[in-house]
């Protein structure tokens, strides 16, 4: 099969688009799963996000201590 002119920019189009996705999932879930700004996001959140960011721990995000699975943290932003 010749690859044509048309069919290789819609590949490199097919490519291009595929690893933007990948890098927006990547970058989503690094900041849900990582950063504590997520969680102090939520209204429930605010106050113990302000005891944790003036104490000797504020270096360790939420998840290294507060592992749930996926399915727990969907359940908790779908309830709260």
């Amino acid at each position: 099969m010749k690859l044509t002119r048309g069919r290789l920019w819609a590949l490199v189009g097919i490519v291009l688009v595929s690893v933007a996705a990948g890098a927006l999932l990547y970058t989503s879930y690094d900041y849900v799963q990582h950063s504590p700004n997520f969680c102090q996001s939520c209204h429930l959140m605010q106050e113990p996000f302000k005891k944790w960011s003036t104490s000797p721990h504020h270096m360790v995000t939420c998840h290294e201590c507060h592992q749930q699975p996926l399915s727990a943290s969907l359940h908790q932003v779908w309830m709260y």
